[in-house]
């Protein structure tokens, strides 16, 4: 009798929970928040790029500034040894100084340079969720695989882009500035068309890489260890079968050589190391992307089903 009271009382769920739309959202925004809180390495590693920004936009900033003939003040600016700097840089400064170059070579560095970002706040995110049993509390709550993924992805994105993306556009943002008649953007205004697009597939690439090692691994140390083993011995090896095959495409199986000659050909720059058919690099990068999702998606699963 008591039973059938309480369950007159107390009637079982029969619909279905419907996810908040900003699940994904709430939970980058806790990434962010947590990532914020470790200021000294925060600082270790956008430092770097935020210096390197300043510097190559003082130099971007000189070129145009010699071109026009007028020596900036921190080359002794209208003084005689001014006058004799601006003299002996102006006639090399479209060459040596050419601000397309200077910004394309700047952002692949910085490119280069942003895997350490990823690699370091990306390992940990789903690694620590399994170690720390945090998926259990998440997956109980109204949220789905795809949001989960998602949230994540942001989180470890927007560390990528601050590396790969925002210095370079400071950069092409002086550029425009400094340049005569808004000249940069008329003639070199590409520049920053293809750069937000090739940092954006770049930082989607790595990020999802990197994640879905943080989902095999149970420890940020192991991700961290895994993401940088694979990456250079696949290097390894891509250089040692192009060596011994006297084959450059067999660099196609690095990632990272694959993503530099990717953006040899979307921003026209010719290399030696280039001399090989772009085609296996897109291949090379498509599989490593499907792969790392399918990874993902195979862990995660896991996940919610113990949760």
């Amino acid at each position: 009798m008591k039973a059938e009271a309480n369950l007159e009382v107390y009637r079982p769920f029969t619909g279905t929970l419907r996810e908040n739309p900003r699940s994904a959202i709430a939970l980058w925004k806790g990434g962010l928040r947590v990532a914020f809180r470790r200021r000294l390495a925060l600082m270790l590693l956008l430092a770097p790029p935020a210096i390197a920004a300043v510097i190559f936009s003082f130099v971007v900033y000189t070129k145009y500034a010699l071109e026009q003939g007028v020596t900036p003040g921190a080359l002794g600016g209208e003084s005689v040894i001014g006058k004799m700097a601006g003299t002996m840089v102006k006639d090399l400064a479209s060459e040596a100084l050419a601000a397309r170059k200077l910004i394309v070579d700047f952002h692949l560095a910085m490119s280069g340079f942003s895997i350490l970002l990823v690699a370091w706040y990306g390992a940990g995110l789903i690694a620590d969720d399994r170690r720390n049993g945090a998926h259990l509390l998440l997956f109980a709550r109204p949220l789905s695989r795809t949001s989960y993924v998602l949230g994540r992805f942001l989180t470890v994105a927007t560390f990528g882009a601050l590396g790969a993306i925002v210095p370079t556009l400071l950069v092409c943002t002086v550029a425009a500035l400094a340049s005569p008649d808004w000249s940069f953007l008329r003639y070199e205004g590409s520049v920053v068309v293809k750069t937000i697009l090739f940092g954006a597939a770049w930082v989607t690439s790595i990020s999802t890489f990197v994640l879905a090692v943080s989902s095999l691994a149970t420890r940020k140390a192991f991700a961290l260890a895994g993401t940088f083993g694979v990456v250079f011995a696949l290097g390894a090896i891509a250089s040692l079968l192009a060596k011994i095959q006297r084959e450059p495409a067999w660099r196609a199986l690095s990632p990272g050589m694959s993503w530099a000659r990717i953006s040899n050909e979307v921003f026209a720059v010719s290399s030696r190391a280039s001399r090989w058919d772009a085609e296996y690099a897109y291949l090379s990068v498509s599989v490593l992307f499907v792969l790392s999702c399918a990874v993902i998606a195979w862990r995660v699963r896991r996940m919610e089903a113990v949760a």
